[in-house]
């Protein structure tokens, strides 16, 4: 049979491992820092740019780090560009979670921004090709919330 304090020092250890999963952020441990996002375009085969950087072809589901806003682009031969920007925000549910869990998971997602999730579950480009009546602005863009 276990002494007494053998079985103090055992749920010492376990509250301490228990304080630091919960003082970590559910979002934090949980939550993955990318989420996708479908892009699709009308024409398709557009060219894909996120933040400036080439990333493929229309259609095409892109993974986007949660952490940061991106800047979404699509241009194609003949058509005029056009952009769109998807922002990234709070994850209510993460954040419920948090505030269950205690301060500092709070405190930890905030700063990793481990709660954040992207604020659209799609983006779909409409282009105008040039020299088409009332072609003169960028065409519409769709974005898909949740």
């Amino acid at each position: 049979m276990r002494s007494p304090r053998s079985l103090g020092a055992a749920v010492l250890a376990l509250a301490l491992l228990a304080t630091s999963v919960l003082a970590a952020g559910c979002g934090t441990l949980f939550n993955e820092r990318v989420d996708f996002l479908p892009i699709t375009s009308n024409p398709g085969s557009a060219d894909i740019l996120v933040d400036g950087a080439p990333v493929g072809q229309t259609p095409l589901t892109i993974g986007l780090d949660t952490r940061f806003p991106h800047r979404v682009a699509v241009e194609l031969e003949g058509y005029q560009s056009t952009s769109a920007m998807v922002n990234s925000g709070i994850g209510i549910g993460w954040l419920v979670l948090d505030i269950f869990t205690g301060l500092i998971g709070v405190v930890v997602d905030a700063v990793t921004g481990g709660w954040n999730e992207i604020d659209a579950s799609g983006l779909h480009f409409e282009l105008m090709q040039y020299g088409v009546q009332g072609s003169d602005a960028p065409g519409p863009v769709s974005l898909v919330t949740h």
